[in-house]
């Protein structure tokens, strides 16, 4: 069996389809396009795609659901079979120059921002970061009725 996924490799849908076959022989490959793995599953290319249906920061992914409304009738045999959630972690990482450059206070990154204008330099702004931003992103899994 064959399963196409949103690539490219190391993606999120290709981490999730690599977890929701990894007891199974089914091949998972990469297409550049949510439209191409609805034709690839319609025209039974693959036993199933997946994904990304929605994710805890964006919320839906407005394009799938546009696909999945089928409007003009190309996939009527696309379903969705069933749903994995893959949690995502983001670390950031950075490199203070200077002991003003920055402070972490509550698992935020406070960073002092300069700007040099006309051989003077002022301090512009304050940004504060998020130290670790975990995502839950649902993938569902598609297939031909």
């Amino acid at each position: 069996m064959k399963a196409a996924y949103l690539g490219p490799r190391a993606s999120f849908s290709h981490q999730a389809a690599l977890e929701i076959f990894r007891d199974t022989t089914t091949q998972v490959e990469a297409l550049p396009t949510f439209a191409d793995i609805f034709e690839g599953v319609q025209s039974s290319q693959y036993e199933y795609g997946v994904v990304p249906f929605e994710n805890s920061s964006n919320g839906s992914v407005v394009q799938l659901l546009d696909l999945l409304a089928d409007r003009q009738l190309k996939y009527s045999d696309v379903k969705v079979c069933a749903e994995h959630y893959l949690p995502v972690h983001h670390q950031l990482l950075v490199k203070l120059s200077g002991r003003d450059a920055g402070t972490w206070q509550d698992g935020l990154l406070e960073l002092r921002v300069s700007s040099t204008t006309n051989g003077q330099t002022k301090q512009t702004s304050v940004v504060s970061v998020l130290y670790e931003l975990t995502i839950e992103l649902t993938v569902s899994q598609l297939n031909a009725a």
